[in-house]
């Protein structure tokens, strides 16, 4: 049977040889016939007869061979080049394991120079020697080596081979059986694929995806994933610790299972938007627990798409906020027996800052009389214990005035509004006028900002600033203020530097503090609640007031106001009461 190319392509050229030698032979025997030739002419012509016969098997012969020869050349250097170019490994073995043939990409595969320097060893103790965990592999114990001994196709996964450096390498190994004309086998072609950075990339994806169900399992907060109908898919544990339930429990049902009768009302509605707009923000529902308590949940949620854009799965965020807002609610009445204790401290303020004031003016007055009736006649030191109880009085006097003061600021509603400083700075320099003109004083400004307050208390704190700047001066120096402005994120700072004497350091922070003074001889006559004020003004607008050392380290005062440019919270208008007219 002509089994093989080989074979066929010699039929081939047999058979033309001989249909051109009976051609040949049958013309001259026709020649001869029709010629009818002498005997020497006859012998002539029977050796030009042979003669031909030789040089057309010759013709036959280099033709054939020649046309086989190419072919064969070319198929050759054809398949060269496809092993050559091939990205895989590629190698081939006789029966006694000796490589025959390795293309390019197996021995840069292996560390080698080129694939000559494999041709001739034994492959399996060149790059199988070892096993996976470094013991040593025999060829018998090898099933590729049985593979090719059989003459059986193959395919092996996670292979180790080792490189010319003896570092290991993870491959894929397929093997198929190789024959020669007849059909014997005479050994096998293995192809190498190198899968060690496929290794390390699904070891390192292994590794992500363990962490991420690690983190998955352990997020403090409760996850939830819904199919497109809402049946439940996926449920973390702290899902089921909240809920109180097991996770046989929960997989595969509806979300409506968990719903009271009014969530359940509503949730087609919004599971609907959910997947429409592909995101859920802030929706709350009543779930019934495991022990059936009802827990009011958060849902902040996504969806995921598949590639036509339809919704696959939501992806959901559980906020247990059944003792948030038990909180709130007890938060809520806190704040409002606060507000009512603050409303009765300022009336009870109010009330002794007004009554208070009529006992001290009589005590006050009576001493005046008492020492202008007896004149002369009084001892001296009676004289001087009256003088000490009268000064004690208007002393008492002037702090019921400024309590009033304070309390009818902390008691005043707040209209929250664009106010110009510039106003501010213009109303408090009129307002001052006549002592600004008697103390020769001189005011001066930056540029002044906008900002979200309160006019009339941001009034009283420039008067307060600017007043204590023309109170507290230096002897023999007229008062200076000049009012600087620094702009931060979202803030101003405005410092009020005067020239003044100056406030102790270690006092800086306690001048803030009711009644509190840095008295010194012959100081003007002052209630210590200036600064109070100022702070509790401040307060109330969500700033800050401190005070430093002048930047050019000269005497006075630089008194730092850090006000908000917009509003950092409500003001609390609706828990003071108005002051009394």
């Amino acid at each position: 049977m002509l089994t093989s190319v080989t074979s066929r392509r010699a039929a081939l050229l047999a058979a033309l040889y001989i249909g051109l030698a009976a051609l040949w032979i049958l013309l001259s025997d026709l020649v001869l016939k029709a010629l009818d030739l002498s005997a020497a002419n006859h012998a002539f012509f029977s050796i030009l007869k042979g003669w031909g016969f030789v040089l057309i098997t010759g013709a036959v012969l280099f033709v054939g061979v020649q046309r086989i020869l190419r072919r064969g050349w070319s198929e050759g250097n054809q398949a060269r080049r496809l092993l050559a170019c091939a990205g895989e490994g590629l190698y081939s073995v006789d029966l006694n394991g000796l490589c025959t043939f390795a293309n390019p990409a197996l021995a840069a595969m292996l560390g080698h120079d080129g694939p000559e320097t494999l041709l001739g060893a034994n492959m399996h103790a060149l790059i199988h020697h070892h096993r996976a965990d470094g013991s040593p592999y025999p060829r018998e114990d090898c099933p590729v080596h049985g593979h090719i001994a059989r003459g059986t196709r193959f395919r092996r996964a996670r292979e180790t081979l080792f490189r010319k450096d003896g570092t290991p390498m993870l491959v894929d190994l397929a093997g198929e059986p190789l024959t020669d004309d007849r059909g014997r086998l005479i050994g096998a072609v293995v192809a190498v694929r190198d899968i060690t950075e496929q290794e390390r990339a699904r070891l390192a994806l292994m590794e992500s995806e363990q962490r991420f169900r690690v983190l998955y399992e352990n997020l403090p907060v409760g996850y939830q994933s819904l199919d497109p109908d809402g049946y439940v898919i996926e449920v973390n544990q702290a899902w089921l610790d909240q809920m109180g339930y097991r996770r046989d429990q929960v997989i595969g049902r509806s979300i409506l299972d968990f719903l009271t009768d009014d969530s359940r009302a509503v949730l087609p509605e919004r599971f609907a938007a959910f997947k429409a707009q592909r995101v859920m923000h802030g929706a709350e529902f009543d779930m019934i627990t495991g022990p059936g308590r009802v827990r009011r949940m958060s849902v902040e949620g996504r969806v995921s798409l598949d590639e036509a854009g339809a919704v696959t799965q939501t992806h959901c965020i559980l906020t247990d906020l059944t003792e948030r807002r038990a909180f709130q609610a007890a938060l809520d009445v806190t704040l409002s027996d606060v507000a009512r204790a603050d409303a009765e401290l300022l009336r009870f303020g109010r009330v002794v800052a007004h009554d208070l004031q009529e006992p001290v003016r009589e005590v006050v007055s009576f001493l005046d009389l008492i020492q202008r009736r007896l004149g002369d006649n009084v001892p001296t030191d009676v004289a001087e214990f009256m003088t000490y109880a009268s000064n004690a009085g208007l002393r008492m006097k002037e702090r019921l005035v400024a309590l009033r003061g304070f309390v009818d600021v902390m008691g005043q509603r707040q209209h929250f509004q664009p106010t110009p400083l510039a106003i501010v700075w213009r109303d408090t320099r009129d307002s001052l006028e006549a002592r600004i003109h008697d103390s020769g004083a001189r005011l001066e400004a930056d540029p002044l900002p906008t900002v979200i307050g309160d006019p009339g208390l941001l009034g009283v704190l420039f008067r307060v600033l600017t007043d204590n700047a023309l109170r507290y001066t230096r002897p023999g120096y007229a008062p200076s203020l000049a009012l600087r402005v620094e702009h931060e994120a979202g803030a101003v700072v405005l410092g009020f530097l005067d020239n003044g004497r100056g406030i102790d350091p270690t006092l800086r922070a306690r001048v803030f503090e009711a009644f509190a003074r840095d008295p010194r001889p012959g100081d003007a006559a002052a209630n210590g609640m200036g600064l109070t004020v100022a702070r509790k003004i401040c307060d109330l607008h969500a700033g800050t007031i401190w005070i430093e050392t002048r930047p050019d380290g000269g005497p006075g005062t630089l008194v730092c106001v850090r006000l908000p440019l917009r509003a950092a919270r409500e003001p609390k208008a609706d828990r003071r009461e108005p002051a009394p007219a």
